[in-house]
C-alpha cells in the first residue's frame, strides 16, 4: 500500500479536512482531481457522499472520489417521517426471527420485505420502492473490526489516512479505510462474501419499514448508531446532526450501540459498509424481485449504512450510494461478511 500523499488523496481517497485546512488546499484539490470512476479527465466539481450533510459554504468538506451519478437528495431540509403510514400492503406484519448461529454471526431468515422509499420520500436513487424475497443466509454480527482483519492479513490501511478526521487505531473499531477488494479478499478467504445491496438493508431494517432502523425518531440516534450529532458539530459547526450527543465524533468501537432487532450492531452508522453490487443511480427500476444481484457493471460499488459523517438524511434505512471499488474514504467505509446457512 502506498503512502496518502496529496495526490493519492486526489485520486483514491476522499479527504475530509477542517474548513480551515481546506480553504487553504482547496485550490489545489480542484485544480488536479480526476474523476473517479474512470481516473480520467477533470472533475468538473467536487461531489459529496451525503448531500444533505452540508453547509452552503461548499469548503468545509471536498469528497473527490464519488461516482459522478451519485444522486443529490431530493428532500434537503425535510425530518424523517414514518414509512409505516404509506407502506404498499397498509399492513403490519410479524417480522420472521432471526437466531444466533455463532458468536460470531446470525442467522438471517428467508423473507420478502419493500426495498427503497416510499414515493414522495427519500432520494430518486431509492425508487421505485420494490418488493424483494431473500433466501436465508448469516451475517457477521459485526463488521470486521480491526483487530481481527490486522490478524488475518497484517495490514492496517486506516493508518495510511492522514488529517485531524483520521480516527486512530483501536483494535475494538471497524477496520476501515478499506478498499472494496480488500473486503471481498478478506471475506472469500473466510468462505464467505460481501452481502448484496438487498441482503444489508433486510438485515438492516429487521422486519422494520420506518425511516431508520430503529423507527422514525431522529433523537433516539445516539442510542443505536454512531452518526453525526453534536459531539460532531463540536468539531464542524455547520454540519446538519442528528439532534443528540454520543461522545463519539469519529470512528467508535464496534458494538457500543443497542443492536437492532435481529441483534446485529452498527448496521447504520460508525463506518459505510462495502456491498457486493454494483452501483446504478436507476438500479432498482429493473431489480429481479427474488435474491437481486444488483446490474451486471456500473460506476463503483455499492455502500449502505452511513457513517459517523452521515446526516438525517443520509443515515436513514433507504440511504444508498456508490464508491470506486479500489478507493479509500476516511468518511468511513469497512465491511461484514455473509456466508451460507449451514
Amino acid at each position: 500500500m502506498n503512502g496518502c500523499s496529496p495526490n493519492r488523496i486526489r485520486r483514491q481517497g476522499a479527504a475530509l479536512f477542517l474548513a480551515a485546512t481546506l480553504a487553504a488546499l482547496a485550490g489545489s484539490l480542484a485544480g488536479s482531481a480526476t474523476d473517479s470512476v474512470s481516473g480520467s479527465g477533470p472533475t468538473p466539481a467536487a461531489s459529496h457522499l451525503d448531500t444533505t450533510a452540508f453547509a452552503p459554504d461548499s469548503s468545509v468538506f471536498l469528497d473527490i472520489d464519488v461516482p459522478r451519478d451519485a444522486p443529490a437528495s431530493s428532500n434537503t431540509g425535510k425530518t424523517a417521517h414514518s414509512a409505516h403510514a404509506v407502506h404498499p400492503t397498509g399492513k403490519t406484519k410479524t417480522a420472521p426471527k432471526a437466531r444466533t448461529s455463532s458468536p460470531r454471526t446470525v442467522d438471517i431468515p428467508s423473507g420478502c420485505f419493500w426495498m427503497g422509499s416510499p414515493e414522495g420520500f427519500g432520494n430518486a436513487n431509492e425508487h421505485p420502492r420494490h418488493r424483494v424475497c431473500l433466501d436465508s443466509f448469516r451475517m457477521d454480527r459485526l463488521p470486521v473490526t480491526q483487530r481481527v482483519f490486522v490478524a488475518a492479513t497484517g495490514q492496517s490501511p486506516w493508518l495510511l489516512c492522514t488529517g485531524p478526521t483520521c480516527a486512530g487505531s483501536d483494535p475494538r473499531a471497524p477496520a476501515w479505510f478499506v478498499t472494496w477488494d480488500e473486503a471481498a479478499d478478506f471475506c472469500h478467504s473466510r468462505s464467505g462474501r460481501l452481502p448484496t445491496e438487498a441482503e444489508y438493508e433486510y438485515a438492516a431494517r429487521a422486519g422494520d419499514s420506518g425511516a431508520y432502523i430503529w423507527g422514525d425518531t431522529a433523537a433516539k440516534s445516539c442510542l443505536y448508531a454512531n452518526l453525526a450529532d453534536k459531539s460532531l458539530e463540536r468539531m464542524l459547526p455547520a454540519w446538519k446532526v442528528f439532534p443528540c450527543d454520543d461522545g463519539e465524533p469519529l470512528v467508535a468501537p464496534a458494538g457500543g450501540y443497542r443492536p437492532n432487532r435481529w441483534g446485529l450492531f452498527d448496521m447504520a452508522g460508525n463506518v459505510w459498509e462495502w456491498t457486493s453490487d454494483w452501483y446504478a443511480a436507476d438500479a432498482y427500476a429493473h431489480s429481479a424481485s427474488q435474491n437481486p444481484q444488483g446490474p451486471d457493471s456500473g460506476s463503483g460499488r455499492v455502500i449502505r449504512g452511513g457513517s459517523w459523517l452521515s446526516s438525517p438524511d443520509g443515515g436513514r434505512a433507504a440511504y444508498r450510494d456508490g464508491f470506486r471499488p479500489d478507493g479509500r474514504y476516511n468518511g468511513a467505509i469497512g465491511f461484514r461478511c455473509v456466508y451460507p446457512q449451514r
